[in-house]
């Protein structure tokens, strides 16, 4: 589930890094239990355009995530040294 690959994600991280959901992860967002995952040790985005689709709207739904577009999203990439996918 996506919840079991956020725990093993969030293992890893480091202040330095930052976590974005995108497609079917930001249903993470609907979970009654998300706040054992956030506040994060890193920055926590969400694809803006995913939130659309999953039928949430223009906003996540939970303080400390931030929504970002296309561009804010290869900005993201472009401020990190490694990208690393969890599927």
């Amino acid at each position: 589930s996506s919840g079991e690959l956020l725990d093993e994600c969030m293992a890893y991280m480091g202040a330095s890094d930052s976590i974005m959901l995108l497609d079917t992860a930001v249903n993470l967002l609907a979970r009654p239990d998300l706040a054992r995952w956030f506040p994060a040790v890193a920055p926590v985005y969400c694809h803006a355009a995913d939130l659309l689709a999953q039928g949430f709207g223009q906003s996540a739904s939970y303080p400390g995530i931030e929504p970002v577009d296309d561009l804010g999203w290869i900005t993201l990439v472009c401020q990190h040294d490694h990208c690393l996918s969890w599927k």
